[in-house]
């Protein structure tokens, strides 16, 4: 008799563990759901916000003057992650973000693509014809002088690259442009800005 008493005590035991078990896979489940579609959604407002930048611009371009041109920026990340945009067929918008693509359609056609970074935006009329045109602009990079601790010098335009050698004190100077006067330079344990002349 006691027996099959700790039989059955073993028996609704492993169902009741099966149970929770199961109740807790559930709730797991639609946890882990709610987070992933709120991510979802996170991420389309992320992506919406940097085609309303770019529509802003298009709109404002629109209404403005027959002829028209202005720089606009469109962020190099968003939400701490890169991702790329680009016009397709001169009216679909696609933007890149998190391993997905989020499509987009412009009202109007236009000419030319936009990348993130400085980008420029130009108006142009004919007769009543009116193109507005994008396109990227490259930031022009300053070639840099350097030298580090070892006495090596080379060239440098890569200003991060540059940064991070100042930040970590291998470099001891950097020349900005043609005057190799006008730079940063360590001295001791102060970052020097504006005329090296004497700390080379």
């Amino acid at each position: 008799m006691k027996s099959n008493n700790k039989a059955q005590t073993s028996v609704e035991f492993m169902i009741l563990l099966g149970f929770t078990i199961v109740v807790a896979a559930v709730l797991i489940g639609v946890l882990e759901t709610n987070l992933s579609s709120t991510q979802i959604q996170r991420d389309q407002q992320r992506a919406d916000e940097v085609f309303s930048i770019l529509m802003t611009e298009i709109e404002f371009a629109d209404q403005t003057r027959p002829t028209f041109q202005r720089q606009f920026y469109i962020p190099f990340n968003i939400g701490g992650q890169e991702y790329d945009i680009n016009i397709i067929d001169r009216q679909e918008v696609v933007i890149t973000y998190n391993n997905k693509q989020y499509v987009y359609f412009l009202p109007q056609r236009v000419e030319g693509d936009v990348a993130v970074g400085n980008n420029l935006i130009t108006k142009e009329c004919f007769d009543v014809n009116c193109v507005i045109t994008l396109q990227s602009i490259e930031p022009e990079v300053t070639q840099a002088l350097w030298g580090d601790i070892g006495g090596n010098i080379g060239y440098q335009t890569d200003i991060m690259d540059i940064l991070d050698a100042l930040l970590n004190k291998d470099l001891v100077y950097w020349e900005i442009g043609d005057d190799s006067d006008k730079g940063f330079a360590i001295s001791g344990s102060t970052l020097v800005v504006g005329n090296i002349s004497g700390l080379k």
